[in-house]
């Protein structure tokens, strides 16, 4: 029952007969067929249904004030809990509350809150809270060994370790059920002893998690760690030190230990919380050790094409680390030790993958219809606590058993990801009239898994998803499996006939606005399609008759500067996995850095090897995507229509047979990429173009791999063309449209660093006493900063929601600088403002006064930044315009009214996600609406095309178009005015200069005729002094004179070179070539712990998959010689574990030692030989 490594998904994945364009589509697992007119019905069906989930409960806002009430108890009920058994035992203490959703799914109208918390235990997690904090033991991670792919062990090491003796075995690893144990003993004892803390104010804040503004999702809490403590802020609690945790006496609470997590059922004895709620509530807690880098068996996203339209979507997510959680292999899985086996787990490159949509999104749409189908089929909800919309009721009465969230997701992601290889149908195969057809094949595909009970890991090839992640994270036996089959082919069955006799009126208003929407969508979609390609390049061969040369370069010719901007920001990004990869290593010790000896540290210097690095790196990725499967493919891991396996019992012979001759095939073809591969690489080593170049500018070296990529291409077209030709396609077409948005992907993050830079002086200003908060506060709000508009209107917030009836309600900082040390400011407001402190022209009526007696310039310490655009103001720009008007026309297709009616929320929950943390690290996330890394609208404004926007403008109604129109003419008249004023000013510029360069010989000219005019001076020489000038005085004077003009010139050189180290050392680090220099040191430092002494790097993306050794292993483009290839043996000279054949006087052939043969090198009479390098460096 183990899981079969595919590159598309476990089994079925990508092999189901698709639908005939948009018309209907054919179910190979359930065997149904949907006609065109059944998908459209369904699309409005689930509409509907999205409607109704919209409104909530029908209105009834004293329910959802309830339903708030309850969310608010629990979770301060959590945290005193979790700070009480972390004061028991400071060893699981943990500073931040992870949540396992993101911030903006918390309170989603219509929907119970989830409470599953990540409890991150500090003391053995990396990176450290605090970097000075003490004795810390180590952690190493160790992968394989007995160990299944996806889990992993401990072993700790160093100072500390001895902390952690009872939890050690024999082996010297930590035991996961042993920490489990004592973590569920602790939360007893808190519970039943109503432990400490009993207010927030007692809470040790640098150690302890009290405030509402440190409980954040893991994707934050994961942006948090890598800020300093000292440039952090955190929301106390509404009403200060007047409010008390719950006390735990007053619940039932039953703690249940399981694996991964720990499971509390809370029931209420209070009258008013208990009469809400039919059912208790179950809270779930994991702990977990946190990781830096990245799992060394994950596939992900080196599986991946730098052409697929979400590349730099999967290495930003694979950058943020992993944990390891308590939970153990399936039983039918072979793991050597299963007490210190941990499981591992990627929450925040989860959340990464979700929050790049947007809830209007299809993608977020569909995961959303798929969990509502499955709280039905569970038995939590039914038709009738729907309000009869949307899904219809199944003749089998039982439940699903088996399902979980997260199978639904990896459903998803991997539907993503195998339709985003081709940039050009991409965006029109996921709007929203796709939406019946994705849904109806990701239940498909998940009966199909269910009835082979196989399907893998969106991150790990061989870790099976159907075991791993099953609904409560228990094992289920093979009857469950088929049960949840027949509920879900049952269903489908309903959902079919109840679609094929479903009429929907034509003059519904639903209906309408869902057409609107659609038509929007679409339009926008395909203008943007013919924009693209507009701006397409001419075709290859209009180019090949302009090129000189023997080698073609006509296609890395045709990749514009854009284009190189973003391969190299891949190329970066990329590079940065593998580092965080290489950083997981299974080695005996840690790594400090690459060792300096003399032979390799010419070698590691040269940027050529850099070039080489990141070529290798690419072609080893080309030919795992085109030649891997060949001889890994997985046999009879596909269920037919039938419910058979498709491979015949008669056949299996025949089968056999064709395995046999595809692996051969495979590695004959691979065997023949290698030694192309081989030839191409010393190629650019003796090249000496490459040598000369500029590689330390990004652009130059980006240029150069594509040279050698489609080099290489034409030079071999049997065995490199192949494999090379569709990934370069791939990339040209995924670099010619995120090109456009890659400007609005960096504004938006440095946007936010701007503002995180700002927010940490406020901090450092208020902990070190050089301003007060509320004059810095001030400050920063003249001067245009976000963070603290929001947090002066999260004081008026608390003002006005009048939480405790006193006459003066406080904003709690929290700040926590360094371990031990706790700083709280509280910002007070009056609750009642007076008449001479409200200014009309502040909307802040309750800071006026002070803002106005407030002098700037005299303050001490004030913030000295002041920001660009200040956003206060009323101005709207067109593309937020359209993305408003774009997404309130999504929302009431989809029938979204009841997010325009105010939604009740606790002033705990506001403080919460109101977090001047939270928002400024939860603003880089896209919240997209279509694929890509960018918006279309933001793209077509860049481009200037408010002709495209004037015509999709024309699909609105007549008031809001007028409006639309009137935005577009003035954004249209704005950009002409400052294209021609940055004209002028460049024009004018170019004059001045040309002005300067043809007087400046006009006044010299004047100065040499005002001289020539003038007497000429008389030299005075008396007769006595006077020595004649010899010609030994004139030597001795030009000897002294040249060498005091040679020092001159060696201090000038001497500063110089100095001067350029420091600026090539400063730059290296930002620079793509410094990136890749930091891998490859990194690298050869790896291989020289494990094989005991320096080696060539390792210019692949993808690890050893071999659970029992490290990956260290020689890739075909290093470690493998053709035979074809003479100048691989000149590396291999002094080696003596490579023989080579003599032949003898008698005529025989015998082994010899290299040392002994002669071996001469081999000179290109064709090939200059460069200055700078060798002709033959070592591979």
């Amino acid at each position: 029952m183990g899981s079969s490594p595919s590159k598309r998904g476990g089994g079925c994945l990508g092999r189901h007969q698709g639908s005939r364009g948009r018309g209907e589509v054919k179910l190979p697992g359930s065997r149904l067929r949907f006609s065109r007119e059944q998908l459209q019905r369904l699309n409005l069906q689930l509409t509907r249904l999205e409607q109704h989930n919209s409104h909530g409960s029908g209105g009834d806002f004293s329910r959802e004030r309830i339903s708030a009430a309850v969310e608010v108890v629990v979770e301060r009920l959590v945290q005193r809990l979790v700070c009480g058994a972390a004061t028991l035992d400071s060893r699981f203490s943990s500073k931040f509350l992870a949540t396992l959703d993101g911030i903006r799914d918390r309170s989603k109208p219509g929907q119970s809150p989830r409470f599953e918390y990540l409890v991150r235990l500090d003391v053995l997690s990396s990176p450290p809270v605090y970097q000075d904090c003490g004795t810390q033991p180590t952690c190493r991670v160790v992968e394989g060994q007995g160990s299944p792919q996806g889990f992993a062990k401990i072993r700790l090491q160093g100072e500390g370790a001895e902390q952690w003796a009872e939890f050690i075995n024999a082996s010297g690893f930590l035991r996961r059920d042993k920490i489990q144990e004592r973590y569920v003993e602790l939360l007893a004892q808190a519970a039943a002893r109503a432990a400490p803390p009993v207010r927030p104010d007692l809470v040790d804040e640098s150690r302890l998690c009290g405030s509402p503004g440190k409980i954040v999702d893991a994707g934050i809490l994961d942006q948090l760690l890598r800020l300093s403590p000292e440039q952090q802020v955190f929301y106390g609690p509404a009403d200060c030190n007047q409010s008390r945790f719950p006390d735990p006496r007053d619940f039932r609470i039953a703690i249940v230990e399981g694996a991964p997590e720990v499971r509390l059922r809370i029931g209420f004895l209070s009258p008013t919380l208990a009469g809400s709620r039919a059912e208790d509530v179950e809270v779930k807690l994991v702990i977990a050790v946190g990781c830096t880098g990245w799992p060394q068996t994950s596939d992900f996203p080196a599986r991946t094409s730098l052409g697929h339209i979400d590349c730099l979507l999967f290495q930003k997510a694979a950058q943020t680390g992993f944990y390891l959680v308590p939970g153990p292999p399936h039983q039918t899985v072979r793991c050597d030790d299963r007490t210190a086996t941990w499981q591992i787990w990627v929450p925040a490159a989860e959340l990464t993958l979700l929050t790049h949509y947007s809830a209007s999104s299809l993608p977020s749409r569909i995961l959303a219809f798929l969990e509502t189908i499955l709280q039905q089929l569970r038995g939590r909800t039914s038709r009738q606590a729907l309000g009869g919309f949307g899904l219809p009721a199944t003749r089998n009465r039982e439940f699903l058993k088996v399902v979980s969230r997260y199978m639904l997701r990896t459903l998803l992601w991997f539907q993503l990801e195998r339709t985003g290889c081709d940039s050009a149908a991409v965006l029109q195969s996921w709007t929203s009239d796709t939406l019946a057809l994705h849904v109806l094949r990701l239940l498909d595909e998940l009966i199909i898994a269910l009835k082979t009970q196989r399907f893998r890991s969106y991150f790990f090839p061989w870790c099976n998803v159907m075991l791993h992640s099953t609904s409560g994270g228990q094992h289920h036996p093979e009857e469950d499996y088929l049960s949840d089959v027949e509920i879900l082919e049952d269903f489908l069955t309903c959902l079919h006939e109840e679609s094929a006799v479903a009429v929907v009126p034509p003059e519904d208003d639903d209906v309408k606005r869902y057409l609107i929407s659609e038509l929007l969508e679409t339009s926008l979609i395909r203008k943007w399609a013919n924009v693209l390609a507009d701006l397409a390049p001419p075709a290859t061969t209009r180019s090949r008759r302009l090129s000189f040369g023997t080698y073609t370069t006509a296609g890395s010719a045709q990749f514009t500067p854009r284009q190189l901007d973003y391969i190299t920001q891949l190329f970066r990004e990329m590079l940065r996995v593998r580092h965080l990869t290489l950083q997981n290593q299974n080695s005996l010790s840690w790594f400090q850095g690459p060792l300096q000896t003399s032979s390799t540290t010419i070698q590691q210097e040269d940027p050529v090897e850099d070039l080489i690095y990141l070529l290798s790196a690419i072609l080893e990725q080309a030919k795992e995507l085109t030649l891997g499967n060949m001889s890994n493919s997985p046999m009879g891991t596909y269920v037919g229509p039938t419910g058979r396996n498709r491979r015949r019992a008669s056949s299996k012979n025949n089968s056999c047979g064709n395995l046999r001759n595809n692996i051969s095939s495979g590695s004959r073809l691979k065997n023949n990429f290698d030694a192309s591969v081989i030839l191409l690489v010393d190629s650019v080593r003796r090249d000496i173009d490459t040598s000369n170049a500029n590689l330390s500018d990004d652009s130059v070296l980006v240029h150069h791999v594509l040279k050698w990529l489609y080099r290489g291409l034409d030079e071999d077209k049997r065995h490199l063309a192949p494999v090379l030709r569709p990934y370069l396609n791939r990339l040209f077409a995924a670099s010619h449209e995120n090109g456009w948005h890659l400007e609005e992907w960096r504004r938006r993050l440095d946007d936010q660093r701007d503002e995180m830079r700002v927010l940490g002086t406020f901090c450092r200003m208020v902990t070190a006493s050089e301003a007060s908060p509320s004059e810095a506060l001030l400050d920063a709000v003249a001067k245009g900063w976000i963070w603290a508009e929001n947090m002066l209107d999260t004081a008026e917030y608390l003002v006005c929601s009048d939480v405790t009836g006193q006459p003066e309600v406080s904003l709690q900082l929290v700040f926590t600088p360094t371990d031990e040390k706790v700083i709280r400011h509280n910002i007070t407001l009056p609750s009642a403002p007076t008449e001479h402190l409200q200014l009309p022209e502040s909307r802040y009526s309750t800071f006026s006064s002070t803002k106005s007696t407030y002098n700037r310039r005299c303050a001490a310490g004030t913030l000295k930044i002041k920001k660009t655009t200040l956003l206060r103001g009323p101005s709207v720009t067109l593309p937020a315009l359209l993305v408003q008007q774009r997404n309130n026309w999504i929302a009431q297709g989809l029938g979204n009214v009841g997010s325009v009616i105010s939604n009740p929320r606790a002033p705990h929950c506001r403080l919460r996600d109101a977090s001047p943390m939270t928002l400024l690290l939860d603003a880089r996330r896209r919240y997209g609406h279509q694929r890509g890394v960018g918006d279309i609208v933001q793209a077509l404004v860049s481009l200037q095309k408010f002709s495209v926007l004037q015509e999709v403008s024309a699909l609105l109604p007549d008031d809001e178009r007028v409006q639309m129109l009137d935005a577009i003419q003035k954004l249209s008249k704005e950009t002409r005015r400052n294209v021609a004023s940055r004209r002028a000013r460049t024009s004018s510029l170019h004059s001045n200069n040309d002005a300067t360069a043809t007087n400046r010989p006009l006044k010299n000219i004047k100065k040499k005729s005002q001289n020539s005019d003038s007497k000429l001076p008389q030299i005075f020489r008396p007769k006595e002094d006077f020595q004649p000038c010899t010609l030994e005085v004139k030597k001795q004077a030009e000897i002294e004179l040249s060498v005091r003009a040679l020092k001159q010139q060696e201090n000038i050189a001497q500063r110089e070179k100095e001067l350029t180290r420091e600026i090539d050392k400063f730059k290296a680090e930002n620079t793509l070539l410094g990136a890749c220099r930091a891998v490859r040191w990194q690298h050869a430092a790896t291989r020289h712990s494990f094989l005991g002494g320096a080696s060539a790097y390792n210019g692949s993306l993808f690890s050893d998959s071999t659970p029992s050794l490290p990956s260290i292993r020689e890739t075909s483009l290093t470690g493998r010689s053709s035979l074809f290839d003479l100048s691989s043996y000149e590396g291999k000279r002094n080696n003596s574990n490579v023989a080579l054949l003599q032949l003898t006087e008698d005529k025989q052939l015998r082994l010899t030692n290299p040392s002994n043969a002669s071996i001469h090198p081999v000179v290109y009479a064709d090939k200059p030989i460069g200055k700078k390098r060798d002709i033959v460096t070592k591979l």
